[in-house]
């Protein structure tokens, strides 16, 4: 299984829209509530005689609302519950054109090649 496939199976049973890097849509509709992930780093950690055996993934996933950040999903669990670590969150600018708030939440991956 590659590593979008265990995020998007991680995040699919909260039942929220759901897209990889970006969510697109016609006419500017957007959801009221959506996720995006993203894989922005894959780090070699392990090796022997002289090949990689083990790789880092660094997952973000940004959680958007337009009704602020107080009842997001819990994408932290359900990360969790899928084997991933959790790590860094941070908020994200408010988008003046969507009308979204963003959460932000990097959690890795650690596989053996």
């Amino acid at each position: 299984m590659t590593i979008w496939e265990r995020v998007k199976n991680a995040l699919t049973p909260l039942a929220v829209p759901l897209a990889q890097n970006q969510y697109q849509v016609e006419n500017s509709e957007y959801p009221d509530l959506y996720l995006v992930y993203s894989i922005p780093a894959a780090i070699g950690v392990e090796y022997a005689d002289d090949e990689e055996k083990g790789r880092n993934f660094l997952v973000m996933v940004n959680a958007f609302s337009r009704s602020g950040l107080v009842s997001l999903p819990d994408v932290k669990s359900a990360m969790k519950t899928a084997g991933f670590t959790p790590s860094t969150e941070r908020e994200l600018a408010f988008n003046e054109t969507t009308g979204h708030y963003g959460w932000s939440m990097d959690f890795y991956w650690l596989e053996d090649l």
